[in-house]
């Protein structure tokens, strides 16, 4: 159980927010709201970068708010895709994990890149590189994934795709799924709450 409770925050550039959560395991939550208001700062503030001005993030029963980010039970997709452009597909995947399991292995594959595992990501395009950092998000097994804009270089076909493997591994996984997208993620994902921020 996550628990976001009168989660007060302020960015420069933006009005201060507060914001009310309550998810459980399983479930995807879309986060809504105008651009600059202040949703990748949310994603920041969970993940542990930023810090709050009240309020508490509870998962489980315990707040996170005091935690460092490596100490906190979340993996995160950066809108940056945040991965080594002198590092091969693979190196980038295998920071952070310990096995390049079968199921890395399969995801790869539906998403049309394993071809393209031993290729430093400097030579990737942006839809393969939004590809590689989503798969590196989810195979760190955590229980709740921040997935900011994950779909933004992808197309059609592959947005499509990458929600389905967001839907399975959600489900499997027992995870909480909180998703930025101005795509209409609801065409493609079973979307279990609907955030709007601002």
């Amino acid at each position: 159980m996550l628990q976001i409770n009168e989660l007060i925050f302020k960015w420069p550039n933006s009005i201060q927010q507060e914001v009310n959560l309550k998810a459980s395991a399983g479930e995807i939550i879309l986060i809504g709201g105008p651009s600059g208001i202040g949703k990748t700062t949310f994603f920041n503030i969970i993940s542990g970068f930023y810090e709050t001005v009240s309020g508490s993030v509870i998962f489980n029963g315990k707040n996170l708010i005091s935690k460092p980010p490596w100490k906190r039970p979340v993996s995160t997709m950066f809108q940056s895709d945040n991965l080594f452009p002198h590092l091969s597909v693979k190196q980038n995947l295998m920071l952070g994990i310990k096995n390049f399991s079968k199921d890395i292995e399969n995801q790869l594959h539906f998403l049309k890149i394993f071809s393209l595992i031993n290729q430093k990501c400097s030579e990737l395009s942006g839809g393969e590189l939004q590809r590689v950092a989503l798969i590196k998000t989810l195979s760190r097994e955590k229980p709740i994934i921040l997935l900011d804009e994950p779909f933004s270089a992808l197309d059609e076909d592959m947005i499509e795709k990458a929600s389905i493997l967001i839907q399975e591994y959600t489900k499997s996984m027992n995870s909480i799924t909180l998703i930025i997208s101005h795509q209409d993620a609801g065409a493609y994902l079973a979307i279990d709450q609907r955030i709007q921020i601002g």
